[in-house]
């Protein structure tokens, strides 16, 4: 039920893996570009999530002093017992802030395409579902699948799959 006063940008990697074939294709030498996709508060992030996995909403506003209590406390205990701190301190550092993100230019001269947080979840949720081992937790098949998922694709795709083969 709790949400903390920050905010982030969330990008599909579906809309990365676009915007850098692109960038090869049609970018220009030198430029840069911020592959970013929607800036949400943390309470609209959680939200979403919330709404698409049938859990209630959160509705109560913590501030940061009582998180960095609890991984302090957490992090004093992984040093006598075998845990491993959840959120670790150097995740807390990021609270507060807004790290927010714009694309413009990304979206204008790389044709990253603009995929919303709500689909991006629901794609994700439909893919773990239909390619988790019986039992496997979220976690546990993210680590799992995460980097060979986009390692296979981008070794599938006719503009990468030459710079994915090793000399």
């Amino acid at each position: 039920p709790f949400y903390v006063d920050a905010g982030t940008n969330f990008v599909d990697v579906e809309a990365v893996c676009e915007a850098t074939l692109n960038a090869i294709e049609i970018g220009k030498a030198g430029e840069r570009f911020i592959l970013g996709g929607e800036n949400l508060e943390v309470k609209d992030f959680i939200g979403i999530l919330a709404d698409e996995l049938g859990f209630r909403k959160p509705f109560i506003r913590i501030g940061k002093t009582p998180i960095v209590a609890y991984t302090y406390l957490q992090e004093a205990l992984a040093c006598i017992l075998p845990i491993k701190p959840k959120p670790s301190f150097s995740q807390i550092n990021l609270l507060g802030p807004r790290i927010y993100y714009d694309s413009t230019k990304a979206i204008r001269e790389l044709k990253m395409p603009v995929i919303p947080f709500r689909e991006t979840i629901r794609k994700s949720i439909k893919f773990y579902k239909e390619n988790a081992k019986s039992g496997e937790d979220l976690g546990s098949y993210h680590r799992r699948i995460g980097p060979d998922a986009i390692i296979s694709y981008l070794k599938s795709h006719p503009t990468t799959a030459d710079l994915m083969v090793k000399p």
